[in-house]
């Protein structure tokens, strides 16, 4: 198998991609926050965006109602 590019380059270019993949997450969960909050999901693992004490507030609020979708913890 054979690189066009050395691998410090393309872990660059991966590193670039990750960082715009990342960021339009966070906008798209910026943008729908009050729908996603109020059906459960939590901001992504690699998000930059705070939890704020709303969409925690929202989140415990659907697990009350829909206590069978709450995830179950990991031993």
């Amino acid at each position: 198998m054979t690189h066009r590019e050395p691998k410090g380059t393309e872990a660059m270019e991966a590193s670039e991609f990750l960082d715009v993949l990342v960021k339009e997450i966070d906008e798209f969960y910026k943008d729908h926050s009050e729908m996603l909050s109020t059906n459960g999901k939590r901001p992504h693992a690699r998000s930059r965006l705070p939890e704020t004490k709303q969409w925690l507030d929202n989140i415990e609020r659907f697990y009350e109602l829909n206590p069978r979708r709450r995830p179950r913890k990991k031993n």
